[in-house]
């Protein structure tokens, strides 16, 4: 149904209904999805203010109990100060009054009225216990605070409390139960959007689908229309009748279809004729592809006229061309025959040339390979002394070192000697040292034995002095070890420093003796070095003279080798022109077998080209040549 009444409208105006109904029913999801998260934000709202509520009056609970309860237990304790006591006290109060002064401001007027009767009579109690806490504070009675703790603090604190905690119960219900309606308005705005949702769809779909079928339907049969008519079915049309672009396509598709008909139908009727001659020109062609260039084709009154008359044209020419080749094909034979004789001649003569220049050349290399060696072997010999000469000279600089750093050694010794012997001189007066605090040691420990017998017989009264007397006998006994220690230790040093010096004695006896053997060596290495270096220069000259040999001979093989490859050019040179000659006579044997596959028209001529002399037959076909070259086509007066 909908696709019949779409049939009488453009596709453009399709598309817009499409679109706008989609857009209609986008805008009116939207509108209703919009109203529904306005609802819930509005809901969502209330639940955060009677939450909000709600800790607000919890927080109020808390801080009587904690900032007003509790401090004052605490100070009944002992638990804080009064001074703390009165800051806590006075901060609750602060904060108490900010508190409910924004609790109050939450609520509206109506509510507000009703918590402020309600909580009047137990908010005045609250307000008697903070001023009658702040006055004991100021007094900082302990007495009075019990006395008010125990009789009047919970008739004050409990109605206050009691009322608080009534009013959040009521406030959690009633949380409760504006929760539980968000989430029931929340379950049916959901089942709601999916049901708008599907139905938006659903008409969005059929609709699509209604102008989909108005499109593809017509589109469908013009295609097999097409179809139809590309496998031969000329009669096919369309016959689609309606107001959109389609149905003018299809109609204009017909009339293009019967017009088409009727042409073809006419250039059938001149096909057929112009069949007929391409036939009879397709024969006189099949001829001309035997070879046959006496045939003549058939002129006629079409298009294929000029055609035949052209190819008789071009038969003829091309026969008197032919028999002008063959004429010239056999002098060109004969001729290539007289020069690859006179080539092989010249070939045999250039390979033996090449035979002897290559023996020349082999001597040569020969030759001058055996003095590459000689002077290869004198530049080794050459490197191998220079090497010796380096290796003498470096020797006898180590040995120069060598005695530079004994004698160095040698005094380093004699120095460290002297060192010695002072020390063993300091030690001497070490050993002094300690005999002189031994004796101080002694002196001290009988000092400390006379200062113990005067505090026995003072008694109690010297008993401090007798702990100081023995303290002072100990570190006598003490100073008197350590002075043994260090007097053995002095000894001992004594005994090694002798020893060392004993060593050092002999040292220097050793490096005096190597010394003197080291400059022995150092002149058998300067008569050593001299006797090298003359073998040096000698074994020079001899590389030297060896290799101007060798450059010698290195010129001689590169002028052997030009006069070679002068040689192979010219055998080459040769040997293209056999093959050059060879390919030549080839090519006229062939050329003349070509020509001869050719059925020409009858001549006779005078004499047979192979008859005819050489320098005869040449001018004969070069006349041909000329002819040919000039005119295009020769004379067969000329050709025979």
């Amino acid at each position: 149904m909908f696709s019949e009444r779409f049939s009488s409208m453009n596709i453009g105006r399709r598309l817009i209904v499409l679109v706008t109904s989609v857009t209609l029913i986008m805008s009116l999801i939207g509108g209703i999805v919009v109203w529904e998260l306005n609802v819930a934000a509005n809901t969502t709202r209330a639940l955060n203010q009677d939450i909000s509520k709600g800790v607000m009056l919890n927080k109020l609970s808390t801080l009587v109990r904690e900032g007003f309860v509790d401090t004052a237990n605490n100070v009944l304790r002992g638990s804080i100060i009064w001074n703390e006591a009165n800051l806590e006290m006075a901060h609750t109060e602060t904060q108490f009054a900010d508190l409910w002064s924004s609790y109050l401001q939450t609520l509206s007027l109506t509510e507000a009225k009703a918590i402020k009767a309600e909580f009047d009579t137990p908010l005045s109690h609250l307000n008697s216990a903070f001023s009658e806490i702040l006055s004991l504070g100021e007094t900082q009675s302990r007495g009075e605070l019990e006395l008010f703790v125990l009789n009047d603090l919970d008739f004050l604190v409990n109605p206050f409390l009691s009322t608080l905690n009534a009013r959040v119960q009521t406030q959690q219900q009633l949380s409760d139960a504006n929760f539980t309606a968000f989430n029931q308005t929340n379950t049916t705005f959901l089942y709601a959007n999916i049901f708008l949702t599907l139905l938006g769809v659903l008409m969005t779909a059929s609709l699509g689908f209604a102008i989909l079928k108005s499109i593809t339907v017509p589109i469908q049969q013009v295609m097999t229309t097409v179809n139809a008519v590309a496998v031969g079915d000329y009669e096919a049309r369309s016959k689609l009748h309606g107001g959109d672009e389609i149905s003018e396509l299809a109609l204009a598709l017909d009339h293009m279809l019967d017009d088409r008909v009727n042409a073809l139908v006419a250039k059938e009727k001149e096909n057929d004729q112009l069949n007929d001659s391409i036939i009879r020109l397709l024969e006189a062609v099949s001829q001309l592809s035997d070879k046959d260039l006496t045939v003549t084709v058939p002129v006629g009154e079409d298009i294929t006229g000029p055609i035949a008359d052209a190819m008789n044209l071009v038969a003829s020419e091309t026969a008197d061309v032919l028999i002008n080749i063959r004429d010239i094909a056999t002098r060109v034979e004969h001729s290539a025959n007289h020069i690859k004789l006179q080539g092989d001649k010249v070939a045999e003569m250039a390979a033996n040339e090449r035979n002897i220049v290559d023996q020349t050349i082999e001597r040569l290399d020969s030759a001058s390979k055996t003095m590459t060696v000689i002077a290869k072997l004198c530049q080794s010999c050459n490197q191998v002394a220079g090497k010796a000469s380096h290796t003498t000279q470096e020797a006898y600089d180590v040995v120069q070192s060598s005695l530079t750093g004994m004698n160095e050694i040698r005094e380093t010794i004699s120095e460290t000697e002297k060192r010695i012997k002072r020390l063993g001189e300091r030690s001497q007066e070490i050993n002094g040292i300690v005999d002189l605090i031994n004796n101080i040691a002694e002196r001290t420990n009988v000092l400390a034995l006379n200062a113990s017998m005067q505090a026995a017989a003072a008694g109690e009264a010297g008993r401090g002095f007798a702990v100081v007397a023995d303290e002072v006998q100990r570190l006598a006994e003490s100073s008197r070890n350590a002075t043994g220690q260090i007097s053995t230790l002095v000894s001992n040093i004594q005994t090694e420093t002798a020893e060392t010096m004993d060593t050092m004695n002999q040292t220097i006896t050793l490096v005096v003796t190597g010394s003197e053997r080291a400059a022995l060596a150092g002149q058998q290495m300067q008569a050593t070095q001299q006797t090298t270096h003359e073998l040096v220069e000698s074994v020079a000259q001899i590389a030297n003279r060896s290799l101007k040999q060798v450059k010698l001979n290195e010129i001689l093989i590169k002028k052997a080798d030009d006069i070679k490859r002068s040689t192979e050019k010219t055998d080459h040179q040769v040997q293209q022109q056999r093959s050059q000659t060879t390919n030549l006579v080839d090519y006229a044997s062939r050329l003349i077998n070509s020509v001869k596959v050719f059925k020409l028209p009858n001549q006779q001529p005078s004499q047979q080209p192979s008859q005819l002399p050489p320098q005869q037959a040449n001018q004969q076909a070069e006349q041909g040549l000329r002819q040919g070259q000039g005119h295009g086509r020769p004379n067969h007066s000329d050709a025979a």
